[in-house]
């Protein structure tokens, strides 16, 4: 079924007549499945939890790679540093950047639909995208990269698709906006830009196909400056601040040549190993819509796209199934399924029961209903608050940072403040070490046991449900 066009007052209508609606039902999707909004005690996810230290101490002159360790990249580090000066001790202000990026991720993938669906149906189900994509295993916690890339990627994918099947190239704003949003995700986590290196190269072989490569090539020309606009303002920060050497060492040289994903996790859950055949399913999926109904180009698109986005994956260590989320992008690709329903109880009802099943299997929404979503850093950082304690009084011991320097006021007494778990890094294992030793600090936050030859002494011990796997939260506190 031929999909016919619309008019540009139709499009504009389109576009703007269901904003309201995304708005509202981002707002809430975000309160009921992020553990950043005020529904949730804390955000317990260690990731999380290290950006915001890192965002949070940036207010006081501490610089990352420098002062503070972290492999992720400068842009992300000063959005937290942004959502620390308004919330420095939640994730509050994570929390409304998360609506407006859902907001975003929905408005875009209900266009994209458009593309291939002008009926009624496409409104419930941009918004049971948007519900598939927050509520699945994928979003984890919440506050990732692959959360923040979400309506960025979903951009490109409606203006790429407009190309592929419209012949519709992106004009010289949306080029830059395009670029822009590029140069967004290379200074937070630049594995995710596979997806630009392979939606591009389809584009560029259906150009030559068509004979439109010099258009194809000045879009490609705005998107480079789109970049730059945001690349070069992150550089002179960087370089003003005297960090510029450690970000490049750390976030490209470390990241490529010495994150050799050491794991210490043997075993894995079975979602672990599922999921990311999920993913790979997603992609094939989307490429078999296209060959199936004898559309080559964008079975030639979805096949450079889905396989470079996918390809990514393999240079990571360990199966961490959040780094998916990214191609929820290609769900809207489903309404190929769907794009001869009309607007029905049938049709609703179905939604509604998937809508429904994806609410009840959420790992966060399930124990926040249950009252089991209580981690027990909380306990810790009441122990620590009252104690009275100096402002660097905490060591965080073989220890993942889950979250004691964002509830409370303390500063981190090393460089490498948490251990990164997957990756063996010598500097940090020497370091706490040492500061053990030297016995500085007050409170040693760990999983492990301390021995009595340490200097200090259990004050507190209480079993993390919320960790994979599960373990043990001890609180020492140093001998008198």
């Amino acid at each position: 079924m031929k999909v016919k066009p619309l008019s540009k007052v139709q499009e504009l209508r389109v576009c703007h007549s269901p904003l309201l609606l995304f708005l509202v039902f981002s707002i809430v999707l975000v309160t009921l499945f992020s553990t950043c909004s005020p529904l949730y005690p804390c955000n317990p996810w260690g990731d999380a939890n290290v950006f915001m230290t890192i965002g949070k101490n940036m207010l006081h002159g501490m610089m990352p790679y420098r002062d503070l360790f972290d492999l992720k990249g400068i842009l992300l580090f000063m959005l937290h540093e942004w959502a620390a000066f308004f919330c420095p001790h939640s994730f509050h202000a994570i929390y409304i950047l998360q609506v407006l990026c859902l907001w975003g991720f929905i408005t875009f993938s209900y266009k994209t639909a458009r593309l291939f669906c002008n009926t009624g149906i496409t409104l419930p189900f941009a918004c049971l995208v948007g519900l598939l994509t927050i509520s699945s295993d994928f979003y984890y916690y919440g506050d990732s990269v692959e959360e923040f890339s979400l309506p960025v990627l979903a951009h490109s994918m409606y203006h790429f698709l407009r190309y592929v099947k419209d012949g519709k190239a992106p004009s010289r704003a949306v080029g830059i906006v395009i670029g822009m949003g590029v140069g967004v995700i290379l200074w937070m986590k630049y594995s995710i830009l596979t997806f630009y290196i392979g939606a591009l190269a389809g584009i560029l072989v259906l150009a030559w196909r068509r004979g439109e490569l010099p258009v194809v090539g000045r879009t490609v020309m705005w998107m480079v400056c789109g970049m730059l606009t945001v690349s070069v303002p992150v550089l002179v920060y960087a370089l003003h601040h005297g960090i510029l050497a450690d970000f490049i060492g750390v976030y490209f040289y470390s990241n490529i040549f010495e994150y050799h994903g050491v794991s210490t996790r043997n075993d894995m859950s079975w979602q672990e190993k599922t999921f990311p055949l999920a993913g790979y399913a997603l992609v094939l999926i989307a490429i078999g819509f296209s060959k199936v109904r004898k559309d080559v180009r964008l079975f030639v698109f979805c096949t450079f796209a889905g396989t470079a986005s996918v390809l990514a994956f393999f240079k990571i260590p360990v199966c961490n199934f959040y780094y998916y989320l990214v191609l929820a992008v290609f769900l809207p690709l489903l309404i190929m399924y769907v794009r001869r329903w009309r607007v029905s109880w049938i049709s609703l009802t179905f939604f509604s029961v998937v809508a429904l099943l994806a609410t009840l299997l959420n790992y966060n929404f399930m124990r926040l209903v249950c009252g089991t979503f209580q981690p027990k850093i909380l306990e810790v950082a009441e122990i620590v608050n009252a104690s009275g304690c100096g402002r660097s009084d905490v060591l965080l011991y073989r220890c993942g940072d889950k979250g004691i320097f964002v509830l409370t006021d303390q500063v981190p007494a090393v460089k490498h403040f948490f251990s990164v778990g997957v990756a063996h890094i010598p500097e940090e294992e020497a370091e706490q070490e040492a500061y053990l030793a030297s016995r500085k600090a007050r409170f040693v936050l760990t999983a492990d046991v301390l021995p009595e030859s340490s200097g200090y002494t259990l004050i507190y011990e209480g079993q993390d449900e919320l960790s994979q796997p599960q373990d043990f939260l001890r609180l020492y506190e140093i001998k008198q």
